[in-house]
């Protein structure tokens, strides 16, 4: 499976039997952001009483991290970060700020409410993935290029890029590497072979992911 991406940050609060959990889920680089999102999450209630942390980074979910910040071992920042592994994500930090409310939850209670306030949090934000797409430059003339327009903008696995106009109509447009060659025969037939196609570069984009 490939890794996921949180589209924009979000903050989302959930309250269990007077005790408030506001998660904060915000994607990150390197692990000195996530410290100093940590820092001033606790600057900014500084009368919590824990904030407690999941931390995933890198390719393949290769670095992972988690603190219970003082509640039960086990009961926090694992539940959290299994959440944020479920979903494939990669590059994010989760917060989950805690205020108590005065009754105690138990270790099972307050792993279903660390769970609870990651996965209400990520119910509420989208997603991208990265996705190889290769450049395809088109020459065609002025008659085609409704029509090309029309198959380009239509196809989701295009993304067009630029278009200049001289003599003959340049055509530049990003396609995913696994459909470049099926849209190229699919031009190829649209224009009756009146086309010159010219594939190039790659490049790596980020694209909403799928489900979303």
């Amino acid at each position: 499976m490939s890794d996921k991406f949180l589209k924009q940050t979000i903050e989302h609060t959930i309250d269990i039997k007077g005790s408030q959990f506001i998660c904060h889920l915000q994607r990150i680089k390197t692990m000195n952001e996530a410290k100093e999102i940590i820092q001033s999450i606790k600057k900014e209630h500084f009368k919590a009483t824990h904030h407690c942390t999941a931390i995933i980074l890198g390719e393949n979910q290769c670095n992972q991290r988690s603190s219970d910040d003082g509640e039960p071992s086990g009961t926090a920042g694992i539940p959290m970060l299994e959440c944020l592994k479920q979903h494939q994500l990669t590059d994010v930090i989760a917060v989950t700020t805690r205020y108590f409310g005065g009754t105690k939850l138990g270790k099972s209670g307050l792993i279903r409410a660390y769970r609870q306030s990651v996965q209400e949090a990520l119910a509420q934000t989208s997603f991208l993935e990265q996705q190889q797409q290769q450049l395809l430059t088109l020459r065609i003339d002025y008659s085609q290029f409704e029509m090309v327009n029309r198959f380009c903008e239509q196809n989701k696995a295009i993304t067009i890029d630029n278009i200049e106009y001289t003599t003959k109509i340049t055509y530049n447009i990003f396609v995913d590497c696994h459909e470049s060659k099926k849209i190229q025969q699919q031009l190829i037939h649209l224009c009756n072979g009146k086309i010159d196609i010219c594939p190039g570069e790659k490049r790596l984009m980020e694209i909403p992911c799928k489900k979303d």
